[in-house]
C-alpha cells in the first residue's frame, strides 16, 4: 500500500494496467461501498473507492 503522499514503498511494484481497472471497481473487486457525504446538507453521498453516487438517509445510511 502506498505512503500518505502517494508513493510506493521500498519493494513495492505499481499495478498493472488490467489490476487497476478491476481495483478502481467495487462490484469487479467484490467489496462494498465506502460512502462519504457530497455535502454536509445534502443526502448525496459518493463511494470513495469507485465515485459512485447515490442517495442515502442520515439515520441508518439506507439507500432510498
Amino acid at each position: 500500500m502506498p505512503s500518505a503522499d502517494g508513493k510506493l514503498k521500498v519493494g513495492e511494484k505499481p499495478m498493472t494496467d488490467e489490476k487497476w481497472e478491476e481495483n478502481k471497481s467495487c462490484a469487479l473487486s467484490k467489496r462494498a461501498h465506502k460512502f462519504y457525504w457530497e455535502s454536509p446538507s445534502s443526502n448525496n453521498a459518493i463511494c470513495a473507492h469507485c465515485g459512485f453516487k447515490t442517495v442515502l438517509t442520515r439515520r441508518d445510511g439506507d439507500r432510498d
